[in-house]
């Protein structure tokens, strides 16, 4: 039970350090270029991280993609094209200057055209 309550508050941490950012995390899909954009707030240069992408229809499609370096105020690209259409939720978590962040959406994939 103690591994659980730290894990527990760990995520708690993360959690309330992305509330108190000044400017929120956004999440985006460039249907023109197929690609997900993450803009981190600008106060933030972010080190590493990962996304865990999750279709609530199905299982199979999910996946875990890194997060590489973000300078601050910099845009992170994702190619998306090879991904279906569809909602899908996305745990979000990052690391910046030592501490750890994690943010919670969804997106709209469109179908291809």
């Amino acid at each position: 039970y103690y591994d659980l309550d730290l894990n527990y508050q760990a995520h708690f941490d993360k959690k309330q350090h992305t509330a108190d950012l000044a400017t929120a995390l956004t999440a985006a899909f460039d249907a023109e270029r197929r690609e997900l954009v993450l803009a981190f707030p600008d106060s933030l240069s972010v080190e590493r991280g990962a996304i865990q992408f999750r279709r609530a229809s199905t299982t199979k499609d999910d996946f875990l993609y890194p997060i590489t370096a973000v300078s601050s105020g910099a845009k992170w690209r994702m190619p998306a094209g090879s991904m279906a259409p569809g909602r899908w939720l996305m745990d979000i978590e990052w690391e910046s200057n030592g501490k750890g962040y994690f943010y919670a959406t969804s997106i709209m994939v469109p179908a291809a055209k």
